[in-house]
C-alpha cells in the first residue's frame, strides 16, 4: 500500500475542501502469484481489544470546525462521521473521455472506500494533541487497482486483437498450462488507467484523453518470468499430499485424501491470467458434503419461528457433527500457502440438553421466504430488519439448517472468483457464507423478491446498521438458524421484444431486441433467406422484397418469439413507424428489453398469474439441515412488461448480480 497525502482540519480550513478523494491508500495489485488473504487474522483476544477500544471512544468527539475529506463532522463521534463522509462519498463520480467515447464511473465502480480505523485514529491524535492547529495526514480511503484495470479493459470504443498470455488448466494432462499470447493493434489501455488513478488522486471528477491506435504488445508473454513463476506455483499446489482423518468416538474412521483433481476443483485462475486463488464456492460444497458423509447424526429438535410456526430444522440433539469451521479454515490456509500434511478433522459431540428449541435465547433467525432476520440475545429481541440472500436464478441459494457464527471481523475486503469488495462488519456462519452489511452496493433496496434474480453469492447482505447491531449483539457460536426461501426463480423462462418491422430494400443490417427473462443463449432463424438473413447476434440482413419470419428461441427452454419483417421495394415507404435501429440492442436481465425499430407489438410470452408471497409460507413440515440445504419452491413475483425505451448498445449475455462478497 502507498500512503498518499488526506488531511484533517482541526479549528481552521482543513482537509483538501476541493477534493471528495484526494489522498488515496491505493490497493497495487501484488507481484507474487500467491493468492490473497481473504480475512484480517482473527482471534478473540483482537475482538476483545477491539470492544474495549471502541467503548473507550465511545463518547469522543471532533472538535468543532472539524473537516474531513470537505465534509462537517464536527461533534460527531468516529463511527457517525464515518458514516457522514460514506454517504458523501456515494456520491462522487468520475466522467472518462477517450477519443469520441465517455463513460461515468462511481466510487463503487473501483472500490474506493473509507477506513473507519483511520477515524478512530484521528480521534485520538486530537485527542492526544489538543492546542493542534495543523493538518494531520491519516490513511483514509482505499480503492482496488484491479477495478481500474477491469474497467479500462471494458471501456467503450476501446478495441485491441492482443491478447495477454495466460494459465488454464488442463484436464487431461492434469496440470496448469500457459496460453500463448497474441500481440496486436489496437488502444493501450495503461495511459487510462494511470489517468484514471491520478483523477481519483486529485479528487477530479473530470479526465479527457486522446490516443491514437498502435500495435499493442502483451503485457504477459508464455515465456516472461511471472508467468514461468507463476505455473510452478500452481503446480506446486495440484501436488500437494493433503490428507484428512475424520474419527468420531461414536462412528467408523475413514481417510481421505484429496487427488489432483479435487484440489483443482477448488482453485480458479484471476482475470490477470496468472495467479492462482482458492475458490471459497467450492471450498464451501467440499465441506458441506464431508459433514454429510462423516458426520454422525442422533435424535433432532425443532425451532419456533418468529411468527410462531414449529420447524423440525433437524438441529441435531445427539450425535457428533463435523467442525465444518476447522475442515474449511485447515483446507483454505493448505491451498493458500502449498502446505502438506494429514489433519485430523475436529468433531463436536452434542449432547442431550446441549440444544432447546430457542436456543437459549440468543441465536440470529433467517427467512428466506420474507427475506427477513431477527437478531435475539437473552430472550430479547435487538434486531429486525429485512435482507437479501443468494440469488436463486444464479445457483446460490443460501443454505438452510443450523449453523454457528464461526468468527468476526470488521473492515475487511471479502474476495470469491468474481468479486473484491470491502465490508464494515462480517460474520461467518457456513464457510464463507455469513451475515455482512451491503449498502455500498444495494443502495437501500432489501427484501421482497430481490434475491431470486439478483441475489447475493450465498451471504446474508443487510443494511449497514442492521449489521453493526447484530455485530454488537452475537459471539463466536451463537446460533444462526436459516429456513424457507425458494428454490427456484419459479417464473418460466420468457422471450420479449419487437414483433413486427417494416423495412426497405438496401436499408442497412440492423438487431433484433429479444431478450430472455433470465440468462440464457438465444438461437435465430429466418423462414425465408431470399428475403432477410440473421446471425447469432441477432443482427437482421436485408436480401430481397417479402415477408420473412424470425423465429427467436431460447436455450433449452420451450419458449420463443416470433418475429415478423416485412421489405418493401427501395424508394417506397413502408408503413408510417419508426425505422429499426442499425445498432446492437442491450440484453439486460428481467426482461429489462428495449426497443430500437418500428414497434408495432411487443411480446412476453411470461403468463400473468405469478403471485409474490406477502408473508412467510414455510410449512411446518419444511425440514432442513446443515447438510441438507435444499426447501420447498415459492411463487416469486410477476414478470416486468418490456420497456419501449431505444438504445445503442451492442446484444450482450444478461449481466450478472450485483457484486457480492464472499470469503
Amino acid at each position: 500500500m502507498k500512503r498518499l497525502t488526506s488531511a484533517v482540519s482541526v479549528l481552521l480550513i482543513a482537509v483538501m475542501l476541493s477534493s471528495v478523494l484526494t489522498g488515496c491508500n491505493k490497493v497495487q495489485p501484488t507481484e507474487t502469484t500467491a493468492p490473497e488473504p481473504e480475512l484480517t487474522d482473527y482471534t478473540e483476544e483482537s475482538e476483545e481489544e477491539e470492544l474495549e477500544d471502541d467503548e473507550e471512544d465511545e463518547y469522543a468527539l471532533f472538535p468543532s470546525g472539524t473537516t474531513i475529506l470537505g465534509i462537517d463532522v464536527s461533534n460527531l463521534t468516529a463511527s457517525n462521521a464515518y458514516l457522514r463522509v460514506t454517504n458523501y462519498l456515494s456520491d462522487y463520480t468520475l466522467n472518462v473521455t477517450v477519443n469520441d467515447n465517455s463513460k461515468e464511473y462511481t466510487s463503487e465502480d473501483f472500490a474506493v472506500t473509507l477506513s473507519v480505523d483511520s477515524f478512530a485514529g484521528i480521534l485520538t491524535e486530537l485527542k492526544d494533541n489538543p492546542n493542534l492547529i495543523a493538518e494531520i495526514e491519516p490513511e483514509l480511503l482505499v480503492y482496488d487497482e484491479d477495478s481500474i484495470i477491469a474497467a479500462c479493459d471494458e471501456f467503450p470504443g476501446i478495441t485491441s486483437t492482443a491478447k495477454n498470455a495466460y494459465m488454464k488448466y488442463d484436464k487431461s494432462a492434469q496440470k496448469f498450462v500457459a496460453v500463448a499470447e497474441e500481440p496486436g493493434y489496437g488502444i493501450d489501455t495503461q495511459p487510462i488507467i494511470d489517468a484514471i488513478k491520478e483523477s481519483i488522486e486529485k479528487g477530479e471528477k473530470e479526465v479527457s484523453l486522446t490516443i491514437e491506435p498502435s500495435e499493442v504488445i502483451p503485457k504477459i508473454t508464455k515465456d516472461c518470468d511471472k508467468m514461468t513463476s507463476s505455473l510452478k506455483r500452481a503446480n506446486a499446489l495440484l501436488g500437494l499430499n493433503i490428507t484428512y482423518v475424520f474419527n468420531p468416538t461414536t462412528g467408523s474412521k475413514h481417510t481421505d485424501k484429496l487427488s489432483v483433481a479435487d484440489i483443482a476443483s477448488l482453485l480458479y485462475v484471476k482475470k490477470d491470467g496468472v495467479t492462482v486463488a482458492v475458490d471459497t464456492d467450492e471450498l464451501d460444497k467440499y465441506c458441506a458434503k464431508k459433514a454429510s458423509q462423516r458426520g454422525v447424526f442422533g435424535q433432532s429438535v425443532g425451532f419456533t419461528t418468529t411468527g410462531g410456526q414449529s420447524l423440525n430444522m433437524n438441529a441435531i440433539a445427539t450425535g457428533e457433527l463435523v467442525d465444518t469451521d476447522d475442515l474449511y479454515d485447515d483446507l483454505k490456509n493448505r491451498l493458500t500457502n502449498g502446505i502438506s500434511g494429514t489433519h485430523t478433522v475436529k468433531y463436536y459431540i452434542v449432547r442431550p440438553g446441549d440444544v432447546s428449541g430457542n436456543y437459549d435465547g440468543n441465536y440470529v433467525e433467517v427467512n428466506l421466504t420474507q427475506q427477513h432476520a431477527w437478531c435475539y440475545k437473552n430472550g430479547k429481541l435487538v434486531c429486525s430488519t429485512d435482507i437479501v440472500s443468494g440469488c436463486v436464478s444464479q445457483g446460490h441459494r443460501t443454505p438452510t439448517g443450523v449453523f454457528k457464527i464461526r468468527a468476526k471481523a470488521r473492515n475487511t475486503y471479502l474476495i470469491g472468483p468474481t468479486w473484491k469488495s470491502y465490508v464494515s462488519y462480517w460474520m461467518p456462519f457456513n464457510g464463507g457464507i455469513g451475515l455482512h452489511d451491503a449498502d455500498r452496493w444495494r443502495h437501500g433496496k432489501y427484501g421482497g423478491t430481490i434475491y431470486l434474480r439478483n441475489g447475493s453469492h450465498g451471504c446474508v447482505n443487510m443494511p449497514l446498521s442492521a449489521a453493526k447491531t447484530m455485530y454488537n449483539n452475537v459471539s463466536k457460536g451463537t446460533h444462526v438458524i436459516v429456513y424457507g426461501g425458494s428454490g427456484s426463480a419459479s417464473s418460466p423462462q420468457s422471450i420479449s421484444g419487437t414483433t413486427k418491422y417494416n423495412v426497405n430494400v438496401g436499408d442497412a443490417p440492423f438487431y433484433l431486441d429479444a431478450v430472455p427473462r433470465y440468462t440464457a443463449t438465444l438461437s435465430f432463424s429466418s423462414s425465408n433467406t431470399s428475403v432477410v438473413k440473421v446471425n447469432n447476434a441477432g443482427q437482421v440482413t436485408i436480401v430481397g422484397e417479402g415477408t420473412a419470419t424470425i423465429t427467436v428461441k431460447c436455450g433449452e427452454d420451450n419458449c420463443k418469439l416470433v418475429v415478423t419483417i416485412n421489405v418493401y421495394p427501395q424508394g417506397v415507404a413502408p408503413p408510417t413507424e419508426a425505422a429499426p435501429t442499425t445498432d446492437p440492442v442491450a440484453v439486460t436481465t428481467d426482461a429489462a428489453a428495449t426497443t430500437g425499430a418500428d414497434i408495432t407489438g411487443a411480446a412476453d410470452t411470461t403468463p400473468a398469474s405469478d403471485t409474490t408471497p406477502a408473508a412467510d409460507t414455510t410449512s411446518a413440515s419444511d425440514t432442513t439441515s446443515a447438510a441438507d440445504t435444499t426447501s420447498a419452491a415459492d411463487p416469486t413475483a410477476p414478470p416486468t412488461d418490456p420497456p419501449t425505451n431505444p438504445t445503442t448498445e451492442p446484444p450482450t449475455e444478461p449481466p450478472a448480480p450485483d457484486p457480492e462478497p464472499e470469503t
